[in-house]
């Protein structure tokens, strides 16, 4: 039913029928819905029940993320699998796209993998008919790349794979693009992140990508500049290609500090990735794993006085990495007293063992300190 045809069957007594009619009819609600920022959405759903209702319906079908993924996989729920197995974080354009509900020809794939993971998620995308294309840098071999890459982690941070901070290199995979779709060619990008695929993340360009989809949920860090004034603050001011691509898909690009009215986030702080700040999209259907390690992320964001007058004021991300041979992944963290907790959890099992006695008898409980630790 086209939009004029459902306004035309509208048959209503007074303006409050009319409007529970429009709210009410999903031809109707969608057509006006899809002009919504995602900021108008959840100030409209706070309106009554019946637009909450429609709102809800809304953006379980415009924020459908195994629809998002199938336009590169014919089985979606089995990469979102591969994300909760391997760590790995959508980003970059197509994260943008899907919280922004628009599509850019041509754009591809970026996923972000710690680097002992790379071999699992290669594998999983040849095996759904990818297949590896090395730049001018690399092996013809993906294994004799992926070992030299290996091998050589240690003194990665800004090299001639990628001048992200955080990434290690860039795995390219083609596949040609099945019948009836815009696209002759699919690529995926896997990132290979150094230490933390989120660390990768917060030392993008700008702030309007910094958005990441889990196997779980899509955080946006900065949503009110990114999708609302549809402003971005530049972090990289030396990367001029992504930033006048941005710039031409319809961002200001502020290169020192905003008014921070266009974005709270904007002000220096602490961050945490589901902080108020952020906007956290959890998605559906949900997936049985374990908990998901990208949500234990916490910067500090901060500002620092730069060398060129161009960039007076520039943006920094600080944080710490926390790893230990007892934790499966590393995670970003800038909270100083978590982080004296974690250092003295952390090292060791007996040690640990004694600071949780202490802790439970100061606080009144009679936890023996002489039982034996766990083995």
């Amino acid at each position: 039913m086209s939009l004029h045809d459902a306004f035309a069957a509208l048959t209503v007594q007074d303006g409050s029928s009319l409007v529970s009619k429009i709210l009410s009819n999903a031809d109707i609600h969608d057509a006006v819905f899809g002009y919504c920022t995602p900021g108008t959405l959840f100030r409209l759903a706070r309106t009554c029940k019946t637009a909450c209702v429609s709102v809800k319906s809304f953006i379980a079908r415009a924020y459908n993320i195994n629809k998002h993924i199938s336009r590169y996989f014919a089985d979606a729920l089995g990469f979102r699998a591969l994300q909760a197995r391997t760590s790995t974080l959508i980003s970059g354009s197509s994260a943008l796209q899907f919280l922004d509900r628009t599509y850019y020809p041509g754009s591809d794939l970026d996923i972000y993998t710690p680097l002992y993971r790379v071999r699992d998620v290669a594998d999983w995308l040849r095996a759904a008919g990818y297949v590896y294309r090395p730049n001018s840098f690399q092996s013809a071999s993906f294994d004799a790349t992926l070992l030299r890459l290996q091998t050589r982690q240690i003194q990665l941070e800004v090299n001639h794979y990628s001048r992200m901070r955080g990434v290690a290199g860039v795995f390219n995979f083609w596949k040609p693009a099945p019948d009836g779709s815009p696209e002759e060619m699919l690529k995926v990008q896997i990132m290979a992140a150094t230490r933390s695929p989120a660390e990768a993340i917060l030392n993008y360009h700008s702030t309007c990508v910094m958005n990441v989809i889990s196997y779980s949920t899509a955080y946006s860090l900065y949503p009110r500049a990114t999708f609302e004034a549809r402003e971005a603050l530049i972090c990289r001011p030396h990367q001029d290609a992504p930033i006048e691509k941005y710039a031409r898909r319809g961002w200001t690009m502020h290169p020192a500090r905003p008014d921070e009215r266009t974005d709270p986030a904007f002000k220096p702080g602490s961050r945490w990735i589901d902080d108020a700040c952020s906007w956290v999209l959890p998605l559906a259907p949900a997936l049985d794993a374990a908990p998901d390690p990208v949500a234990v992320t916490n910067w500090q964001f901060d500002y620092r006085i730069g060398a060129s007058t161009e960039y007076r004021a520039q943006p920094e991300m600080r944080y710490k990495l926390v790893c230990s041979e007892f934790l499966e992944y590393v995670y970003l963290l800038t909270d100083e007293l978590l982080v004296i907790a974690l250092q003295g959890a952390l090292r060791g099992v007996h040690m640990g063992w004694e600071d949780m006695c202490k802790a439970l008898n100061y606080a009144g409980h009679d936890f023996p300190p002489d039982v034996d630790p766990p083995v």
